[in-house]
């Protein structure tokens, strides 16, 4: 009998100081394959993992990007949400940002 081994790749990249808001560091998971994105699309476990690093860390918001035309918002200022950029309450990643949470500085 032989055991099958899945191992799943991910890349981060960490920015202390994010293009979208100067104040906020950003922390940026994304799938290598194609494969793991339709994972992070189908999955409610797979995103709960970066929902809670999210919630952890004391994030304002977790973004899922699946390889389409739409970044898919999974958390932001506290509350589980369900939207895309661009999308109907958010045309562009600056509509995002200009929603975050304003901690002391």
């Amino acid at each position: 009998m032989r055991t099958v081994e899945k191992r799943w790749e991910i890349n981060l990249t960490v920015r202390f100081t994010s293009w979208l808001q100067p104040h906020y560091a950003s922390l940026e998971f994304t799938a290598a394959t194609t494969k793991m994105s339709g994972l992070f699309e189908r999955s409610a476990s797979v995103r709960a993992v970066y929902t809670d690093l999210t919630v952890a860390s004391g994030g304002v918001c977790c973004t899922l990007d699946i390889e389409s035309d739409a970044l898919h918002v999974c958390w932001l200022n506290g509350q589980p949400t369900q939207d895309t950029v661009p999308g109907q309450r958010f045309p562009n990643c600056s509509a995002l940002a200009a929603t975050w949470a304003h901690r002391g500085r």
